[in-house]
Formats: C-alpha cells, sequence, structure tokens
C-alpha cells in the first residue's frame, strides 16, 4: 500500500525495468539484466519519457516485466518492450483496470502485451491508450482494441494478435492473426476492412464443429483481401486439426458480412482447391471455397478421409548362402516365390537387385 511517485509533468523521467546496456561486441562476458516491478497494489504515478521493458544493447539479454493495477498512472512519450535481440518484455493489466496509461507511441518486439478483458485505445482518449503502436513481434492480446486512425496509428508487421474485436480497419503487414483466445478455439470480430499481405498469416484451429467455440472464426464486418500489396500471392493460412471430422463437414472461418466479394486467396490455395491435413490415423482432405456460406464467405469442407499409409519398410536379403540380416540361408532362394512388396533380395552370385 505504498505510495511512489517518478518524475512530474515538466521534469520527465526515464523508467528501465529489465534493461542491459553492455554495448561490447568483441565477446567475453556479455551479462544479463532482468527486473520486475508489480504494481498491483498501492499508487505508482510515473511521468516519463522513455520506459523500457525488457531491452539489450549490442550484447547480454534483458528480461524485464511491468505488472500494472488499477492504482496506476504512467504517461509516457516512448514505450520499448522486447527490443534487442535477446531482449523479452512483459506489460499486463489487471482485468476491470480503472487506472490511466498513456502513451505516445509503444514499439513491441518480442514478449508480451496482455491488456485483458480491457480495451485498448490506438488514439488520444481510453484509459489505456496509445497513439501510434508499432507492432513488430510478440504477443499482442486482450478484449478489445479501438482504433481511430485520424488521430492514432497501427503499424501490424510481425507478433501474434490474439483479440476478440478489432474496431477499425486492420491491415496486416506480417504476423500471425489467432482469432480469439489463446489457449482455446474462438473468434475474432473486425469492425472494418481487413487487408493481408502475402508475409502474414491466418491461424485456425479446429477443434470441433461449433464456430467460435470448436473451431476459430474471423468475422469481418468490412472488406476483405487476402492479397494486399505487391505480388498476386496471398497470405498464409495456418490450420491446425485437432478433431477427427467426417466427410461432409464444413467450416465457415472466414465470416464476412454483405455481399462484397473477397478478393484474393490464401497462397497457394485459389478457389476449389484442396489440401491435406493429418490427426490421428487419418489424411483429412479439404476443398477451399471463397463463396462458401451466403455466398461471399470462406468455407472448407471435408472432401475426403482416407487411412495414413506408413512408409515401406525394405528387407534385404542376400542370396549366397551364408547368414543376411541374421537369418542363415543354407540353400538358394527363388525371388519368385518371395512377395514383391515391402522386400529386396540380392543375389550375390549374379550381382543383381531384385525387388
Amino acid at each position: 500500500n505504498s505510495v511512489l511517485t517518478l518524475g512530474n509533468e515538466t521534469d520527465l523521467a526515464t523508467l528501465n525495468i529489465g534493461w542491459s546496456q553492455n554495448t561490447n561486441t568483441g565477446g567475453g562476458a556479455n551479462g544479463a539484466a532482468s527486473g520486475v516491478l508489480d504494481a498491483l497494489m498501492g499508487e505508482f504515478t510515473a511521468f516519463l519519457s522513455t520506459l523500457s521493458i525488457g531491452q539489450a544493447a549490442n550484447a547480454g539479454s534483458a528480461n524485464g516485466e511491468f505488472v500494472v493495477g488499477s492504482g496506476t498512472t504512467v504517461n509516457v512519450s516512448t514505450a520499448n518492450l522486447g527490443i534487442g535481440s535477446n531482449a523479452t518484455g512483459t506489460l499486463t493489466f489487471v482485468d476491470n483496470f480503472t487506472g490511466t496509461f498513456d502513451s505516445a507511441a509503444v514499439n513491441f518486439s518480442r514478449g508480451l502485451f496482455d491488456f485483458g478483458n480491457n480495451t485498448l485505445t490506438i488514439d488520444t482518449a481510453g484509459n489505456i491508450s496509445v497513439t501510434t503502436f508499432n507492432f513488430n513481434g510478440g504477443v499482442l492480446t486482450g478484449d478489445i482494441i479501438d482504433l481511430d486512425a485520424t488521430t492514432g496509428t497501427f503499424n501490424y508487421s510481425g507478433g501474434r494478435l490474439v483479440v476478440n474485436t478489432f474496431n477499425g480497419d486492420l491491415t496486416q503487414n506480417g504476423g500471425t492473426l489467432a482469432p480469439g483466445d489463446l489457449n482455446l478455439a474462438s473468434s475474432t470480430t473486425v469492425n472494418g476492412d481487413y487487408n493481408l499481405a502475402p508475409v502474414g498469416a491466418v491461424a485456425i484451429d479446429l477443434l470441433g464443429l461449433a464456430a467460435g467455440a470448436e473451431f476459430d472464426q474471423l468475422v469481418i464486418n468490412g472488406n476483405v483481401d487476402l492479397s494486399t500489396g505487391a505480388g498476386t500471392n496471398g497470405g498464409l493460412l495456418d490450420l491446425t486439426l485437432g478433431f477427427a471430422p467426417g466427410a461432409g463437414d464444413s467450416f465457415i472461418i472466414l465470416d464476412n458480412d454483405g455481399s462484397d466479394v473477397i478478393q484474393g486467396d490464401f497462397r497457394d490455395l485459389p478457389n476449389g482447391s484442396s489440401f491435406d491435413e493429418v490427426f490421428g490415423d487419418d489424411v483429412f482432405t479439404f476443398a477451399i471455397d471463397y463463396e462458401g456460406g451466403d455466398g461471399n464467405d470462406v468455407a472448407l469442407t471435408v472432401a475426403g478421409v482416407n487411412p495414413l499409409v506408413a512408409p515401406l519398410q525394405l528387407a534385404s536379403v542376400e542370396n549366397d548362402g551364408g547368414d543376411a540380416g541374421g537369418v542363415p540361408l543354407a540353400d538358394p532362394v527363388d525371388v519368385e516365390l518371395l512377395p514383391l512388396i515391402g522386400v529386396a533380395v540380392e543375389d550375390a552370385n549374379a550381382g543383381s537387385l531384385v525387388g
């Protein structure tokens, strides 16, 4: 229940949590830095020019963690999370957060930014607000992201985005959009246009037949372009099969509103093409349709189920009257009497291989 204050509105402070300043590039001991600031209890107020959570220079490693409770008020010009090849930053907010976190810019490359069941506002308003969010890596997760493109900027070039709702146009120039929850099948709703670049991916888990509960679903209330930017190839569909569906089972993995046609295709998956996924001892063939559902959704349908065929194990038998593979051969082997599947016979006298 203590009170901690850093800086003020006219004299900004710097806060480093897990910051390795080692710039040695010539080898030797590089060192490691780690730090945790747990502000779940008490009152923490900070007026900062820079907040660094897990930042490393040329050498060494860094790990920083900042746990933000409702008694926290942070105003910062630039917040850096997981900056450096050996750095990890973690920023988590308590659920039902009532404090204030206001940053003009966030640079996020490695680690976790978890805003819980709260709303992250990409704007100048809101109790968790960031004017410019540069999302380059790590995991960004929480309930709702509100993007006001007139006053805020969301640059998505890498990392894993796991949110329930994204309000605004979402342009994905890298990284992986994983609908819903980190550990369960769920859904992500984009209330705006969705544009996927060829270097980006959408991760879909199929764990059952119920949309948003047993398999992931992306819901778009706007226009959809799966191959935006340069080139004609689309973003990657990263599918994980976690159960055994039946032939004919269908999954609407992208529910597109209205009647607007989906632009582009997922990478190497034109309309009507098929691909295989393995679960257990079976191979499941899925056909993809970009005019599925009510005519403009992406649907996957199980077109066939076949047993997984194990690779053939070849046994080599040498007919030289001696011991071949531990099996004594007293008499010459008549190769015509041997099964032709999975057996290779070498006649040492003739120097030929028969199989």
